[in-house]
This record gives C-alpha cells, structure tokens and sequence, in this order.
C-alpha cells in the first residue's frame, strides 16, 4: 500500500545567486549560507530544502552544453561534463547540509540524478518516496538542481525550479519560500536606476501574469535564470493555489515569513498571488 505523504509546511529554495559568488567559479557566499542556515534553524514547522547551483555547475553544464543533450561529435567529453557538472554541484550541495548539520538541523542529502528523469526537459519521471520517508522519519531532505538523464537527448539539466512544481504537486505545501540575493522580482533587471519592486505578481488561472517584467540572464546560467522562476512561481500559484514568497536571506521579510508563515503589504518582498478573470457583465 502507497504511503501517505506527510502535511508539509513549507518548500524553501536557496537562490543559487544569493548562496554563491555566482560570476566567481566555485565560491560558496558562507555569510549568506549562514544566515539562511540560522533563519531555518529557528523557523517551526518541517520543511524541504531545494538550492541552486549559482557558480557550482553552471560553468561545467555551458561548457560541455549539458543542457542541450548529449551530441554525436563528441559525446565522450560530453559524459566527462555531465560527471564533472554533478561533481560541482554535489560539493556545493555538501557545504551546505554541513552547515545546517553544524547548526544542529537534521538534513540530509538527495540528489535527483538516477531517480528523476526527464523526456525533451520536461519532468517525466520521478522518486518522491524517499523524501517523503526522510519526512516521516524528521529530517529534512536538501535536494539541488542536477545534471539528469533525458530519454530523448540523451542528458539535460533538471533546475530547482523546475524540480519544485514537482514536489509542490505532490506534498502541497503551506507556502513555497524563494530566498534570494535581492528584496524581491523588479519590474526590470534590478541594476536599472528605475526599476521598481514588484510587492505582488497576479497570475491568472492558466499560468499567465499580468505584470510586465522585463529580465536579464548571465551568460553561464543554464537554468533559465528569473524568467524560470518566475514560471515556476506562476504554474505553482495557479495549478496548485500555493502562495509563493520571494525574499531576502536575511530581510525583515524573511524571517517573518519562516516563522510566522505570512507576510503584510508594508513588508518588502514579492508575493505571487492567484487573481480571478472579471466575469462578464
């Protein structure tokens, strides 16, 4: 017989950005680890933990083009990226279930890479039941955005982002939490003098937003960068009715949101939030 899976309260993601020098090739941003590793500490409730790669990774995936599938021209070195890939981002995964290990939080770590797979990118199989026995048995699972088998292209990359709808799906989760290098989603990059926070993203019933935002990606991002994670946080808002909360490790914000579980309208961050289409009169 299945097992149930457990009420959850929250699906965190460690922006890859916020926890890593992401322009610097395999530099962990400790300050930014620590403070999200303290706000999780003293936050109630249990939780799974998803992180970005940031600058574990992402340099390997764009050099072998990882993310495109695997090519007949050169696929040896192709296999030698997607090992080298998996080993940047498990060594970042390491640091950071160590960290909250240190600080005496239970966390263990999962790597999707043999129990997920996709077909042309898209999610097509996966293995909750692991997590949620980690779960049912009080730890908390630390999963990371990975290089995955794709039965199409051969191999692909498998982002946080995408692996939260997922698990969204199927623990429904109170809340699902971004916690990122910047207050919230601007209405352009956040680096334009006249960008301006976007305290709420309305996102209608089939996954569309209203908002107008303009976004910018680095070069070496092989995930999709905010455009994916705005997406995600649409298609988790809409298919699911999860509110979805993006904040500033270590913000005023932040800390409300983990431990009380809600925010206000005064509060800087950004809120996904579900609107209904106007009925015809």
């Amino acid at each position: 017989m299945a097992q149930q899976h457990l009420q959850l309260d929250c699906i965190i993601k460690f922006g890859g950005s916020a926890i890593t020098c992401k322009e610097q090739f395999e530099v962990a941003n400790m300050e930014a680890i620590d403070t999200a590793v303290n706000q999780i500490q003293r936050m109630k409730g249990n939780c799974i933990i998803i992180h970005g790669a940031g600058s574990f990774g992402h340099f390997q995936a764009k050099k072998y083009n990882i993310a495109s599938g695997f090519s007949d021209t050169d696929l040896k070195q192709q296999r030698i990226g997607f090992s080298q890939t998996r080993l940047s981002v498990t060594k970042l995964n390491q640091i950071i279930v160590k960290a909250l290990v240190e600080k005496g939080v239970p966390a263990v770590a999962i790597s999707p890479c043999g129990l997920w797979k996709t077909t042309d990118k898209l999610i097509s199989s996966t293995f909750i039941q692991p997590i949620n026995d980690l779960l049912q048995a009080g730890f908390i699972p630390v999963i990371h955005g990975d290089a995955v088998i794709d039965t199409s292209l051969g191999c692909t990359i498998l982002s946080g982002d995408t692996i939260i709808k997922a698990l969204a799906e199927n623990f429904s989760p109170k809340r699902v939490i971004f916690l990122t290098d910047i207050d919230g989603i601007y209405d352009r990059p956040p680096h334009n003098h006249d960008a301006s926070l976007l305290r709420y993203i309305h996102v209608t019933k089939d996954g569309k937003t209203a908002d107008d935002i303009k976004t910018s990606q680095l070069a070496h991002d092989v995930t999709g960068g905010i455009e994916i994670k705005i997406a995600s946080a649409a298609d988790i808002v809409s298919k699911f009715n999860i509110p979805v909360h993006i904040v500033k490790i270590g913000s005023t914000a932040a800390w409300k949101i983990l431990d009380v579980g809600e925010l206000e309208d005064s509060d800087i961050a950004t809120t996904v939030i579900l609107v209904k289409p106007m009925t015809e009169a």
